[in-house]
């Protein structure tokens, strides 16, 4: 068996006592000179190879064979643990399983996505965790991206909030940062192929610095597995795309390394792609984002609150809790402060801070507040007896407990569990033996219920729908078949409304904005999302006059008609689009329209 004779050579060589520079390039060799070994083992072989400890351990884990590349990496910072640990042995399966869950992989609970964590945070985790020394950092960084022929894990371009992300209608996501000096970075190394704005592109030498709202467009060359057949590594050309950008710091032509700054955000939002093969791709699918995990609750749940959950999925994971639970935690933060402030769990009074004064308010580190509040959290849902993220009243009785603390959780068992009934007693029973005239939040339990199962899918009925134009009602062309430029029949999935220029058009039911830019077939555009299952569209705009995560009124403007886009004169286009189980279908909306 090839591969387990070169194996044995391998293990042969270290225990020669080679230094550490001679292991790393034994093994940099076997996985550069081998891949046609590797393909052995991944894909074929005799029992032996599929016992290889690593790809069990893979696969056990969940993860899908598109990702299995990423094991050659594992392979190099398990000899750089070795050889901390000053041993010969071989690492345990049990150990190396372990090791892929809690130090190496994001995990998508819902899915076979398996990411590794930046090259950044994987060799600091070797230093901090398993005591490899700082000073071959820069070595290990530099044997991955060998490793990869130059290729490091994509990483999001600034540190802001996921709030609009990739479908087929919009193919990219939309990141926001509260400050507009927040500096955009470049996602992987690679070349500036441009840097452009709507109507012209700009060439080395430009002077730039003082446009605004540019878009720059990065190539990158990168290995993404080994082929069955061939068993050569599958290189292929990706882009980076970033729009929405000023004080441009490069230009076309130029190297940029992963993290180098491109420019800062010309607005509190900007925009972000990704393609392969000259097609738009999904970002999560690359880096690992932990929104993905939240479903619906990314539509009910303030971009505050969102932005703590990846620091929020950490520190339960060092607490034992369950992903699944994510959710649960952040509604909990939405109720207490929607995320807002230094103390966005409102721990201050919980028996968990031991820090800061404990006083409303007196924590002022956010990060502490959540992992007191976390660990308060826990301690609740544990004595209600949680055990799934479908438990709901015993997740009612854990969050009304966090809210009243004092024995409310093992009162209210003693009584057939949560209801608002004994929680109203209890706030007044405890509120007569303080001498206060109220205690706590009786209806708890109930503002966590609404939130946690709000996601829930509404009929299009139970919305009531006005027209975007209050004075121009007439409808220029239906939803159905449609040919205005007389080049043949094709379908038209909304209603128009024809009105002149500048018209300022309504929304026509309340929700939040999910996105306000440019289409090339629609032209300035608005997508408001009302729920879990209904979105409209406005197109055609002159302006608009919402942006991305602004939560609107029925009846607000948003836009003013014009003719952007691909049309035959001004007009508002209004779609309705309906989602069940991720699949969208664009609905007539006439049925559902009241005149307001």
């Amino acid at each position: 068996m090839i591969w387990s004779t070169a194996a044995k050579v391998a293990v042969s060589a270290l225990d020669e006592k080679y230094d550490l520079k001679g292991k790393i390039a034994i093994i940099l060799m076997g996985l550069i000179l081998f891949p046609v070994l590797v393909v052995m083992c991944f894909f074929g072989g005799d029992s032996d190879a599929a016992e290889e400890p690593y790809q069990k351990a893979f696969k056990e884990l969940g993860c899908g064979d598109e990702y299995a590349y990423q094991l050659d990496d594992i392979r190099l910072l398990e000899a750089y643990i070795l050889e901390a640990k000053e041993t010969d042995e071989e690492p345990k399966y049990e150990d190396i399983k372990e090791r892929m869950e809690n130090d190496y992989f994001h995990i998508s609970s819902s899915s076979n996505v398996c990411l590794l964590y930046s090259d950044e945070e994987l060799v600091d985790m070797l230093i901090k965790k398993y005591h490899v020394s700082k000073s071959y950092k820069q070595e290990i960084m530099d044997a991955l991206k060998q490793i990869r022929n130059g290729r490091e894990n994509f990483s999001y371009p600034i540190k802001g909030t996921i709030l609009s992300r990739y479908s087929e209608e919009q193919p990219g996501i939309v990141m926001h940062r509260e400050t507009q000096k927040e500096k955009i970075t470049a996602s992987a190394s690679g070349k500036v192929v441009s840097v452009s704005s709507s109507n012209d592109s700009y060439k080395y030498g430009d002077d730039i610095s003082v446009k605004e709202g540019l878009t720059i467009k990065i190539e990158h060359q990168i290995r993404r597995s080994v082929d069955k057949e061939s068993g050569e590594y599958d290189d292929t050309t990706m882009y980076s795309i970033y729009t929405n950008v000023k004080n441009i710091k490069v230009a076309a032509g130029d190297e940029v390394m992963q993290g180098d700054e491109l420019g800062v955000m010309a607005e509190d939002t900007i925009y972000f792609q990704l393609m392969e093969k000259k097609k738009y791709v999904d970002p999560s699918k690359y880096i690992y984002d932990p929104g993905t995990e939240l479903g619906d609750y990314a539509n009910v749940l303030n971009p505050e609150v969102l932005r703590y959950s990846e620091y929020i999925q950490k520190y339960m994971k060092k607490m034992g809790m369950k992903d699944e639970f994510l959710n649960v935690v952040l509604c909990v933060m939405q109720i207490e402060s929607g995320g807002k402030g230094t103390d966005p769990m409102q721990s201050s009074e919980s028996p968990e801070n031991t820090r800061y004064p404990n006083k409303p308010n007196g924590i002022t580190d956010p990060f502490y507040s959540i992992q007191c509040g976390v660990r308060y959290l826990k301690k609740c849902m544990d004595e209600a007896g949680v055990t799934n993220k479908d438990d709901i009243k015993k997740l009612q009785l854990a969050a009304q407990g966090y809210n009243f603390g004092n024995g409310y959780i093992s009162w209210a068992k003693l009584r057939g569990g949560y209801s608002y009934e004994n929680a109203l007693e209890f706030s007044r029973m405890q509120a007569d033996s303080h001498g206060w005239t109220s205690y706590g939040d009786p209806m708890y339990g109930l503002k966590f219920y609404n939130i946690y199962t709000s996601t829930s899918s509404a009929d299009a009925g139970n919305l009531k729908f006005i027209y975007p134009t209050k004075d121009h009602m007439m409808i220029s062309a239906g939803y159905g078949p449609y040919d205005p430029f007389g080049t043949g029949s094709t379908m038209h999935w909304g209603i128009d409304f024809p009105a002149p220029t500048g018209t300022p058009y309504t929304a026509c039911e309340a929700g939040i904005v999910t996105y306000a830019g440019y289409n090339e077939a629609g032209g300035l555009m608005v997508m408001i999302q009302h729920n879990a299952t209904y979105t409209t569209l406005y197109d055609h705009s002159s302006r608009l006059k919402v942006k991305v995560g602004q939560h609107v009124k029925k009846g607000e403007v948003i836009g003013y008609v014009g003719t952007t886009g691909n049309v035959t004169g001004p007009h508002v286009h209004l779609e309705l689009r309906k989602t069940v189980d991720g699949v969208t279908q664009r609905i007539d909306i006439l049925p559902y329209l009241n005149k307001p």
